[in-house]
């Protein structure tokens, strides 16, 4: 398997690599710690921009140049052909868009709560039921867990904020993503806690434009075999101290998202 796949990624990768020769290839991504920021220098770093960086080197793409901007408008460029390849994003979220199929990151999404807090472990969102919720601005979640939270939040201008929110008593929880929550907190030091497991775990992959029918092929490719050589975890570790592998072990097994509705 893995030598079919070494081949099918030279073939592909010889064609990548003339048909770009011409241009930059430039990447676009919403910050989102640790995955991928950018440093006070505006260099892009994290685990997810050293896996794709290194993905599309070894698709004959050896200088692509990784920019920062809202999600939206990523977005956006991309579909206007302005921007040659878009990070962490749903499944078939942008129809029509070449998708790769191989993910190298998860939205783990965690409840965050207080270290006193008597809960110990994620068990239902009926758990939750009359808790005060935070709600990041302009936040969306997946249904149901988005009309659960919507119903009982208070806003919150980012995760940072809705973390000292819980701190000071002011909300009970917020729902967010454990490595961002774990990687923040190890800076900000709150007496806060995720809860185990996580209640959804969602892939999110890169998209291209649609000039570049092609590529998602020659990528998933090269990310497969990167898993299998122990690379996408190495670099998890280099960058938050745990590979991919321990990160979803950690997360535990995760069971649909449900709400019991009370008559």
């Amino acid at each position: 398997m893995r030598r079919f796949l070494t081949s099918v990624w030279s073939v592909l990768a010889l064609v990548t690599a003339s048909s770009h020769a011409a241009g930059a290839f430039t990447v676009c991504f919403e910050e989102w710690p640790p995955y991928a920021q950018v440093n006070q220098a505006g260099r892009a770093y994290g685990p997810s921009i050293d896996i794709y960086r290194q993905a599309l080197r070894q698709a004959g793409i050896p200088a692509a140049t990784f920019k920062e901007m809202q999600y939206n408008r990523c977005s956006e460029q991309l579909k206007q052909g302005l921007i040659d390849m878009k990070l962490f994003v749903l499944d078939d979220e942008l129809p029509g868009q070449p998708q790769l199929h191989e993910a190298t990151e998860y939205w783990q999404i965690a409840a965050i709560v207080r270290q006193d807090s008597p809960l110990q472990h994620y068990q239902s969102l009926n758990d939750f039921e009359r808790a005060r919720l935070a709600l990041i601005t302009g936040y969306l979640y997946p249904e149901p867990l988005h009309t659960f939270i919507s119903t009982r939040s208070w806003p919150a201008t980012d995760p940072s904020h809705a973390y000292r929110q819980i701190a000071s008593r002011r909300v009970d929880a917020v729902f967010l993503d454990l490595l961002a929550f774990e990687y923040s907190n190890r800076s900000l030091r709150l007496p806060l806690r995720s809860l185990q497991p996580v209640v959804s775990r969602l892939p999110v992959f890169a998209v291209l434009s649609s000039r570049h029918q092609d590529l998602p092929k020659t990528l998933d490719a090269a990310i497969v075999q990167m898993r299998e050589q122990g690379e996408i975890d190495r670099l998890y570790r280099k960058h938050t101290g745990r590979t991919l592998t321990q990160w979803l072990h950690y997360a535990g097994p995760v069971e649909p998202v449900s709400v019991n509705k009370t008559p």
